[in-house]
């Protein structure tokens, strides 16, 4: 971790550990074992003497990992746990966030080229993607800032084949949502 990083109060930080120290940023020189493994979170604190110690901040142990599955504390701050859904870069939320609301996409089934929708959010970054039945990301609706509020959001359907897709909406610290659509063609 660069020297003189500082995590403010209900802050967090995204650490790699994948052995690529070499991209920098925070990226760490180890990587951790998919089959289980552990690791601390200390500071440098004085010692008696000349001789500094590390105070441990935290202290994780983890066993066998599934590929693609997030492990983080839920809720900011609580206990370490399986997270339902992965939150690179932004908040795991609070019990009391408020939610991410997406109203009912329509026309759904649709057959006019376009899915209209509302998104509610409390503001900041906002994600919402289409992925289909296979799990595959399709399409991304908004990749960026939202401010607080209501938002009417499309989705061009036209070059999509018939099929079930699925809406993944989440903002930063808020409770992500889904919905379903019918496409036909």
């Amino acid at each position: 971790i660069p020297r003189g990083t500082m995590i403010p109060s209900r802050g967090f930080i995204l650490l790699w550990a994948d052995g690529d120290c070499w991209k920098g940023g925070t990226h760490l020189p180890f990587s951790l074992s998919g089959g289980g493994d552990s690791f601390k979170l200390g500071r440098i604190v004085p010692g008696n003497g000349d001789t500094p110690t590390i105070a441990t901040l935290e202290q994780v142990q983890f066993g066998n990992q599934m590929p693609d599955v997030s492990f983080g504390r839920f809720p900011d701050g609580g206990e370490w746990r399986i997270l339902e859904t992965a939150t690179p870069g932004y908040s795991n939320g609070t019990l009391y966030s408020v939610p991410t609301l997406l109203g009912w996409p329509g026309p759904n089934p649709c057959t006019t080229g376009q899915i209209t929708m509302d998104i509610t959010v409390a503001g900041g970054e906002t994600d919402v993607f289409v992925y289909d039945m296979a799990g595959r990301k399709i399409a991304t609706v908004v990749d960026g800032y939202l401010s607080p509020g209501t938002h009417s959001l499309h989705w061009n359907t036209e070059t999509r084949p018939s099929g079930i897709y699925l809406i993944f909406a989440r903002c930063a610290g808020q409770t992500p949502a889904t919905a379903k659509v019918t496409v036909l063609r």
